[in-house]
């Protein structure tokens, strides 16, 4: 698999259905941030983890937590990315409060959770992981892509804990997507909660081993070979340190899916899709910085790409405290190629929550 084909299948998380895609599972690494025996699947890692292991009662979570200050930032990210996407921000945000990364079950060091898989299930996990690990709120909520559903979910399930909300580049409910189903000869543009059925989300499970099968295990093993001699990333992941080059290239080139047959997206982007009917700000005046990238990717079409750009928009009125800001010069890792107005917003959305203040308003880039 060359630069360019790693790189698509890089992109392609943005592009295929959540729950039919949805459990990437890297173990860890064999730099300095690297795994060098596995015995189980909950104890893939003893060595070399930025962070640590938190059992949330039959299986762990990786969470990484640096610096000191209020209010606590939780740094999430997008859909087949690890935590050390955030090489080039949890650094800088350490030197001024305290910044937790984390790795969502099954990806890197972490486990695979219980099944289904749910946006609904990964919200109550990272609630729970921040619980066990003695992590106080409220914090503040940096969702890059579809983490920036989760981090809207979050605040609307625990909204004292929440003391503000940056979404870098964030997916709409209302989301199109280009999606090629089985046995379909080509991609077509999907509104992905068209697809519900009505179901209602199952209740989140905690404290329950999804277990992990000789398969899985394998799986690990052949990760951490990659590790030992990975690929070479393509931009803009080339701007992240080598150690973390290397998860990311391998956790791309090599993911694992929890077993699944229900797929709960859609359902579940309905539901917030009518909440918005009713309650139009769910995030009332809590700090929301709302950033869009303004370089897109080749082959959208034009329609859905204005409507993509308005989707971003809309995010703005998800809170009465909130701005918008278009950064013309980036693509849709916009903490990867611009990481100082990332930055900059995140130091905010802080100050306004510390100081109980509206968000000043800044030009578009």
């Amino acid at each position: 698999m060359g630069r360019a084909s790693l790189f698509n299948v890089f992109r392609l998380w943005e592009v295929i259905p959540f729950m039919t895609c949805l459990r990437l599972v890297c173990a860890v690494a064999a730099t300095s941030w690297i795994l060098v025996s596995v015995s189980s699947q909950s104890n893939a890692s003893t060595a070399a983890m930025p962070g640590k292991l938190v059992d949330l009662g039959g299986y762990k979570l990786h969470l990484h937590c640096t610096g000191g200050g209020h209010p606590t930032v939780i740094l999430e990210s997008g859909l087949g990315d690890s935590s050390a996407i955030w090489s080039l921000i949890q650094p800088e945000l350490s030197k001024t409060t305290r910044v937790c990364s984390y790795d969502r079950a099954g990806t890197a060091w972490s486990d695979l959770g219980p099944i289904p898989r749910s946006m609904k299930q990964e919200v109550a996990e990272l609630h729970e992981l921040l619980k066990r690990a003695k992590e106080n709120g409220p914090f503040v909520l940096v969702g890059h892509s579809y983490k920036g559903l989760l981090a809207r979910l979050f605040a609307g399930a625990y909204p004292r804990d929440v003391a503000g909300v940056v979404l870098v580049d964030g997916t709409h409910e209302s989301t199109v997507l280009s999606v090629q189903r089985r046995g379909e000869p080509q991609a077509r543009w999907v509104r992905i909660r068209e697809g519900s059925t009505g179901r209602a989300v199952p209740m989140a499970k905690l404290m329950e081993n999804a277990g992990a099968t000789s398969d899985d295990k394998k799986k690990i093993e052949v990760f951490i070979a990659c590790l030992a001699k990975p690929g070479v990333v393509e931009p803009p992941l080339d701007r992240v340190p080598r150690d973390a080059q290397a998860l990311e290239y391998c956790a791309h080139r090599h993911r694992r899916f929890s077993p699944q047959a229900d797929n709960y997206w859609p359902d579940e982007l309905q539901a917030m899709f009518d909440d918005r009917g009713t309650h139009p700000q769910p995030l009332e005046s809590t700090p929301l910085s709302v950033l869009a990238s303004g370089r897109s990717d080749n082959g959208i079409p034009s329609e859905i790409l204005k409507e993509k750009e308005q989707q971003k928009e809309d995010m703005a009125s998800l809170s009465s405290n909130s701005r918008f800001l278009r950064v013309a010069d980036s693509g849709h890792h916009i903490h990867l190629e611009n990481p100082a107005v990332v930055l900059n917003e995140i130091r905010d959305v802080i100050q306004a929550a510390r100081k109980h203040q509206p968000l000043a308003r800044r030009p578009d880039r």
